[in-house]
């Protein structure tokens, strides 16, 4: 069985072999893989080697057109400006003027608080406005001519009363002080006969005197009601003339009733509160002849030491009142009243903000986003009452740091949300934040539509690619066309059927294609596959001619990327390097 296996293994390589050397070209490919010695001209070049020399290679000519370089995002679409009204009054709900979706303009009224309490509030810091404006005028105004009058005729009183006292007292002084005692003398002596009565009763005399006072004035009475029927009765006097009758009968029942309660008075004895009113009166009239009665004795007897320093005290005070009724306020009094009128003024201007505030408006052009508060609904300063966004929206993704050199505000970008995967919308780069996130690194950079689009929304995602760097007339070879020599990018240049190696300086890169800014033309072909084990200046074979099938033609590559990652796939998509073909040797 052994020996059986082995040699069916021997009988298939000997036929791969046979194989091998038929397409190869004989002896020469058996001899490189027998490891013979080769010189340059027999050097293999490459799997499937030229009929007749030279290594097989895809090339395609350099060609010129756009390239851009684009960093790919995604975000979340968000209002410019977005506000959540909130009151600065609290209140009952009067009026929401808006609904969701409602575009308004800045100024225009939203919601409506009740005002009754604060329109009362305001007139009540108007009346205190207005009191404190009189308070101020007064000050400053000082007293009035009259008070100023009367203090100067206390003073001259007083100083009259020195002088008389310093003088002594004259004849019509103790004239004057005897009249007076003997006044207050014969006012006890009424006094105490009034409570005599009152404790001893009526006597018949005065009860005699009291029915034939109401006897009488009954009498009037019964004459008035005549004299009213007469005037009454008469058709031809005017009305007014039976009112003033009426009038005259009304005043006559009056005093026929005090009459009568008089003698009520007379015969049911004192009441304890007419006593005590006629003990006051006799008390009274006591202080007043004792007084009297001093007044006299220090007149006979002359002005004392004190007296005289009792009267300079009454001038003095005298004096000082008149000063005070003069000049009645300091500046300290003017200063307090005018901080008052400005508070009670800043209390005005507070009320009437307030009155302003209840009514809710927009602060800017947009569009209702949210509404939390109904009519009737009772709301305080922390209550939400509706959310507003700007119309305007934007984009705000996070750039790492290694890339936010790449993008400057002004760059132009596109965005693609799913609800419209076949639309692209023009943005633009509008702003770059200053500061970078401290943990992260990454900087925040606002992306906003060119122009405003209805189908964009609040709140959709949106794919973002941002345009950092692209040229119209660019020198474009496929990536695959670059090779690394001694660290540096190089192409292979094929001419005249052999390659030339030239280091090339890299401008743009994009997903399949590259910029090169220097080392080579447009035109020449650069080797984009099968290049991997040449050297300068090896003789080449292009597969399928100058031309590589399926090569990208000028102006093809370079488009902005449709999504991924930095830098992702062209949209426009490069033709495909065209594979090399072996070609099959002729029998």
């Amino acid at each position: 069985m052994r020996v059986r296996r082995g040699a069916w293994l021997s009988l298939g390589l000997v036929a791969i072999l046979s194989l091998l050397i038929a397409l190869t070209g004989g002896c020469q490919f058996v001899g490189n893989l027998t490891g013979g010695a080769s010189s340059p001209a027999a050097k293999p070049q490459g799997f499937g080697g030229g009929f007749g020399g030279g290594t097989v290679v895809s090339a395609v000519p350099v060609k010129q057109g756009k390239i851009a370089s684009v960093l790919t995002y995604s975000g979340t679409l968000q209002p410019v400006a977005q506000v959540t009204m909130i009151p600065r009054v609290t209140g009952r709900v009067e009026k929401v003027l808006v609904d969701v979706g409602a575009e308004v303009k800045k100024g225009a009224v939203l919601v409506e608080l009740e005002k009754a309490t604060l329109q009362a509030q305001v007139r009540q810091a108007e009346a205190g406005v207005a009191v404190a404006e009189i308070r101020l005028a007064s000050v400053q105004a000082g007293s009035r001519e009259e008070d100023i009058s009367s203090a100067e005729a206390a003073l001259a009183s007083a100083r009259a009363r020195l002088e008389l006292t310093r003088k002594g007292p004259t004849a019509a002084d103790l004239q004057a002080a005897q009249s007076a005692v003997t006044a207050a003398e014969a006012t006890l002596q009424r006094a105490e006969s009034d409570l005599a009565k009152l404790k001893g009763g009526p006597t018949a005399e005065d009860l005699r005197q009291l029915e034939l006072e109401i006897e009488r004035q009954r009498t009037n009475l019964w004459q008035t009601q005549s004299d009213r029927d007469g005037t009454c009765g008469n058709t031809k006097n005017p009305p007014y003339m039976c009112q003033i009758a009426n009038a005259k009968v009304a005043a006559q029942e009056v005093v026929v009733a005090q009459a009568e309660n008089n003698l009520a008075k007379l015969r049911n004895g004192p009441r304890a509160e007419d006593l005590a009113t006629a003990e006051r009166s006799v008390t009274s009239a006591r202080a007043q002849l004792e007084s009297a009665q001093v007044r006299l004795s220090q007149l006979r007897r002359g002005s004392t030491a004190e007296d005289i320093q009792i009267a300079e005290a009454a001038v003095r005070q005298a004096e000082n009142q008149l000063a005070l009724r003069r000049t009645p306020y300091t500046s300290r009094d003017v200063e307090s009243a005018r901080a008052g009128l400005a508070q009670a003024q800043a209390a005005l201007e507070v009320a009437r903000l307030q009155l302003v505030e209840a009514t809710i408006v927009a602060p800017f052009d947009g569009v209702v986003l949210q509404k939390q508060a109904v009519p009737g609904a009772v709301i305080t300063q922390q209550s939400p009452v509706l959310t507003i966004g700007s119309r305007d929206l934007e984009i705000l993704v996070s750039i790492d740091e290694a890339r936010v050199a790449q993008i400057e505000s002004g760059h132009p970008a596109t965005m693609k949300v799913p609800a419209y995967p076949e639309a692209s919308f023009d943005a633009v780069v509008d702003k770059i934040f200053p500061a970078g996130d401290t943990k992260s690194h990454n900087f925040t950079v606002r992306v906003t539509p060119k122009r405003q689009d209805d189908r964009l929304r609040a709140g959709m995602f949106a794919e973002v690619q941002i345009v950092t760097r692209q040229r119209d007339q660019a020198l474009l070879v496929p990536k695959d066309a670059l090779v690394e020599r001694d660290g540096k990018p190089s192409v292979f240049v094929v001419a005249d059927g052999r390659v030339a190696l030239r280091p090339v300086r890299i401008g743009i890169r994009a997903a399949n294609e590259v910029e090169v800014a220097e080392g080579v033309a447009v035109g020449e072909s650069v080797v984009t596959a099968g290049g991997s084990g040449l050297r300068d200046g090896d003789t080449v074979r292009v597969a399928g001619g100058a031309s590589p099938a399926g090569g990208a033609q000028p102006g093809q590559g370079g488009q902005i990327p449709q999504g991924g990652r930095p830098g992702g796939d062209a949209g426009g998509a490069p033709g495909k390097p065209g594979s090399a073909q072996t070609p099959q040797p002729k029998p």
